[in-house]
């Protein structure tokens, strides 16, 4: 039994997509904002050298090197065409694998496949299909590919009801 914390994010909210889109620069009067609107514990212990550090770790820890096969980079190319942003870059890669088929019975992954690089042969110019673990490893590596951190996340999607507790099945499983 958990008790469980979240946020939901309002994807579609227009306010939300401009943040995203926003190229914002992190400076000791944003930081200083930022710090003055949030949790008082915030307001004590982070400076922004604390934040520049953790931005740090997380690319140390979610940017490392991707190898891709000429195939995949020149399909990568095509698909990121001439945008400039980091944000138009991302919602690329989403729209490129959003065109993919979701199935959960994609099939067995062939033997031949044995690294990062084979799995992203085969599922981005081969199979085209997938379920969750697929789509999430190949936006991740498609990510990184490009400099951006990402990571892949398991867990459950719950459902959004005014019910206080819920049962979780394994059915519930997903890969971000």
């Amino acid at each position: 039994e958990y008790d469980v914390s979240y946020y939901q994010l309002n994807l579609s909210n227009p306010a939300f997509q401009a943040l995203l889109e926003a190229d914002l620069q992190e400076d000791e009067a944003v930081w200083g904002e930022m710090l003055a609107s949030g949790p008082s514990l915030l307001r004590h212990n982070y400076t922004l050298e604390n934040l520049k550090e953790y931005r740090e770790d997380i690319v140390q820890n979610y940017c490392q090197d991707v190898i891709l096969s000429e195939g995949v980079k020149a399909y990568l190319a095509d698909a990121l065409g001439e945008y400039e942003s980091d944000y138009q870059k991302l919602k690329a890669i989403e729209t490129l694998l959003d065109s993919y088929h979701y199935t959960n019975m994609p099939g067995k992954i062939p033997g031949r496949v044995k690294t990062q690089e084979d799995f992203l042969d085969y599922f981005l110019l081969e199979s085209r299909e997938g379920f969750c673990s697929h789509f999430a490893t190949a936006f991740v590596l498609l990510a990184r590919a490009e400099g951006f951190p990402a990571r892949y996340v398991e867990g459950f999607m719950i459902p959004v009801t005014k019910e206080r507790v819920m049962d979780v099945s394994s059915s519930r499983a997903h890969a971000w």
